[in-house]
C-alpha cells in the first residue's frame, strides 16, 4: 500500500493532472480526438494560460529517468527489444532481442542493464507493455484510465542522442500521446495515406514487418500538406498521435535554433532520450463500429458481404469504421452540449453511429462491386457484390430501410449494450492489475517461496500472467458472443499481428502465446491539421 501511495501521489501526480484536464477539454475530445496531432509544450501544460488547459500542471519532466530503468532492471526479470529497421524502406520497423542467456541459470538468462545500454547504441530499446512492469508507469496507466476512462498501456523508448533514425516511418494501432520525460527527440508526423493505395495492409501497422512504408514514396509525395507536426520534444513536452497516423523520429540535430523558446540548460539535448507512450487500446479491443458491425453481421448467421476496412474510402474508413462509440469512455460527457444525456439518448446515440457504419460499408461496395468483376474477369456480379457487400443482384441490403429497420436486422440494441459490457470488463481487469503493478506485488512463483529449492525470485510476469489470463477469458467470451449461443470457445478470428505502438493489447486465440501485443480489430479515424495549444 505505501508503494502505490508513493508511486500515485509523487511521480503520477502530473499525469493524472495532465489526463484529467484534456479528457476533460470539449475541444480535445470533439475536435481532436481521433482527428488531428495535438502538440502540447512544457510550457503549456505547466504554465495555465493557453487554452482550455486553464489550471497550472506539475511538470512531467524527469518523472522516468535512465536510473529508474537501471532499478527496475536489475530487481527484475524483464524483456525488451531493441528497433531495426530495412533503410531501403522493402520492409518494415522490426525488434530484435536486447540480450541472450548466458547460461542455464536464472541470472544467466536475465537481462542485465549493460545489456540495455548497449544495445541503444545501436538502436532505440522498447518495452512493450511497461505499465504492466514498472511500478511508477503502472501508476500512470491508472491515471490515464481514471481520466479517460478507456483501456490503456504504456511503452517505454531510450534512444541515444545522436541516433539518426530512432524509429522508421510507421503507424500504430492506439491513440497515443508520447510524453518525454527525459532528453530530446525529433519527431514528425503525416497525414495518413488513403488505405484503398494498399488495401493488402494494415493501416494501423503500415511500416512493420514485413510492410515498408516509404517516406519520399508514399509519406512526402504527399506535398507540403502531408507534413502535419514536425517538431523536437524536449523535458516535459507532450505529443498526441491518433491511431493510424504515421510518424518518424531521430534524436539528431535537437539542440535548440534560434527563436526556440527552450533555454539551452534545459532542452535536453545533451541527454539521451526517454519517452513513454500512453495508448488508448480502443481498437485493440474491438471497441469500434468496425468490429461492431462484423460482429452483429456475424451473429445473424449470413455471410458478411463487407469490404475489408483497407479497401474503404478514406472518409468511410477513417470517419465510420473505426468511430469510438460516443457513450464510451471520457467521449460520454462531450456527446451534447453542457446538458447530459438520458441512458436511452447515449443508447441511441451508439445506434445512430453503426447504423451510419452500415451504410457507409454498404454505399463503399456498391461502387467496388463492379471492379472486383473486371478484375477477376468474369461478369459473375453477382459474386462480386456479394464480396463488396451488396445483394446478389447488385441491389442495396439497407439503402431502402430506414434507420430503425437496419437497426433491427443488425441486433444493434444488443450488439451496443454488449461491447458497452465488454469496455467495462476489460477496464475491470485492467486496473486490477496497474493497482498490483503500482504497488509493485509479486506473487511467490511457481516451484515454491521466493529463495525457495530450485525456484526463481518473485519476478513481474507470475504477476502479469495472472490478469492476462482473465483478459484473455474476457476477449473470448466477446468474440464467442458474435458467434451466437452455440459457438466454440476459441477467439481465433480475431488475433493478428504484435502491436508496436503504445498499449496493452489483448491476448492470443486459442494456439497462440497469451501475453502481450495481440489485436482484437484493428482501426482508426479522422483527419485534420495539428493543433498546436
Amino acid at each position: 500500500a505505501a508503494s502505490t501511495k508513493c508511486a500515485m501521489t509523487d511521480g503520477a501526480a502530473p499525469y493524472y493532472q495532465l489526463f484529467g484536464r484534456l479528457a476533460s477539454d470539449p475541444v480535445f475530445a470533439q475536435e481532436c480526438f481521433g482527428k488531428k496531432p495535438v502538440l502540447l509544450r512544457a510550457s503549456d501544460i505547466c504554465g495555465g494560460d493557453n487554452g482550455a488547459l486553464q489550471a497550472k500542471s506539475s511538470s512531467i519532466a524527469d518523472t522516468f529517468t535512465l536510473d529508474d530503468v537501471a532499478r527496475a532492471v536489475d530487481s527484475d526479470f524483464l524483456d525488451a527489444g531493441r528497433g531495426d529497421s530495412d533503410p531501403t524502406a522493402k520492409s518494415g520497423w522490426r525488434m530484435a532481442p536486447v540480450s541472450v542467456p548466458r547460461g542455464a541459470s536464472f541470472e544467466d538468462a536475465k537481462m542485465r542493464h549493460v545489456d540495455v545500454l548497449a544495445a541503444m547504441k545501436k538502436g532505440t530499446v522498447v518495452f512493450n507493455s511497461a505499465g504492466a512492469s514498472f511500478p511508477e508507469l503502472g501508476a500512470v496507466c491508472l491515471a490515464a484510465q481514471a481520466a479517460f476512462k478507456m483501456p490503456a498501456g504504456i511503452n517505454l523508448y531510450l534512444t541515444a542522442k545522436g541516433t539518426a533514425t530512432s524509429a522508421p516511418p510507421h503507424t500504430d494501432k492506439q491513440d497515443v500521446f508520447v510524453l518525454q520525460t527525459k532528453g530530446a527527440k525529433h519527431w514528425r508526423v503525416f497525414s495518413p495515406p488513403p488505405p484503398q493505395l494498399k488495401p493488402e495492409a494494415d493501416p494501423l501497422a503500415r511500416g512493420k514487418g514485413a510492410d515498408g512504408l516509404s517516406l519520399d514514396g508514399e509519406l512526402l509525395s504527399q506535398g507540403p500538406d502531408g507534413l502535419l507536426v514536425e517538431c523536437v520534444l524536449r523535458p516535459g513536452d507532450c505529443l498526441y498521435i491518433p491511431a493510424g497516423w504515421p510518424h518518424t523520429t531521430d534524436t539528431v540535430n535537437t539542440a535548440p535554433q534560434g527563436g526556440d523558446q527552450d533555454d539551452s540548460k534545459n532542452s535536453g539535448a545533451d541527454d539521451d532520450s526517454v519517452h513513454i507512450t500512453v495508448g488508448l487500446d480502443t481498437h485493440i479491443w474491438g471497441l469500434d463500429y468496425s468490429a461492431a458491425l462484423r460482429g452483429a453481421l456475424q451473429r445473424k448467421g449470413g455471410p458478411l458481404g463487407l469490404l475489408k476496412d483497407a479497401e474503404l474510402p478514406p472518409d468511410a474508413f477513417w470517419s465510420h469504421a473505426l468511430r469510438v462509440p460516443p457513450s464510451l469512455g471520457f467521449l460520454r460527457p462531450h456527446l451534447v452540449g453542457p446538458e447530459p444525456l438520458a441512458e436511452a439518448a447515449l443508447q441511441a446515440a451508439d445506434i445512430a453511429g453503426l447504423v451510419q457504419c452500415a451504410r457507409a460499408y454498404e454505399a463503399a461496395g456498391l461502387k467496388a462491386a463492379p471492379a472486383y468483376a473486371q478484375a477477376a474477369k468474369t461478369s459473375d456480379f453477382a459474386a462480386a457484390a456479394l464480396r463488396a457487400g451488396a445483394g446478389p443482384s447488385l441491389e442495396p441490403r439497407w439503402a431502402g430501410l430506414s434507420d430503425a429497420e437496419v437497426a433491427q436486422a443488425l441486433g444493434a440494441p444488443e450488439v451496443c449494450a454488449k461491447i458497452r459490457g465488454h469496455h467495462e470488463g476489460v477496464m475491470k481487469v485492467q486496473e486490477a492489475l496497474y493497482r498490483d503493478t503500482a504497488a509493485d506485488l509479486r506473487p511467490p512463483p511457481p516451484g515454491g517461496l521466493p529463495g525457495g529449492p530450485g525456484a526463481p525470485p518473485a519476478i513481474s510476469m507470475f504477476r502479469v500472467k495472472k490478469h492476462m489470463d482473465v483478459l484473455e477469458q474476457v476477449m473470448e467470451s466477446h468474440v464467442n458472443w458474435y458467434k451466437g449461443p452455440n459457438a466454440v470457445a476459441s477467439s481465433a478470428g480475431f488475433a493478428a499481428s504484435p502491436a508496436a505502438g503504445g498499449g496493452m493489447a489483448a491476448p492470443a486465440a486459442k494456439g497462440g502465446k497469451a501475453g502481450f501485443g495481440k489485436k482484437a480489430k484493428a482501426g482508426a479515424k479522422g483527419k485534420g491539421k495539428a493543433k498546436k495549444r
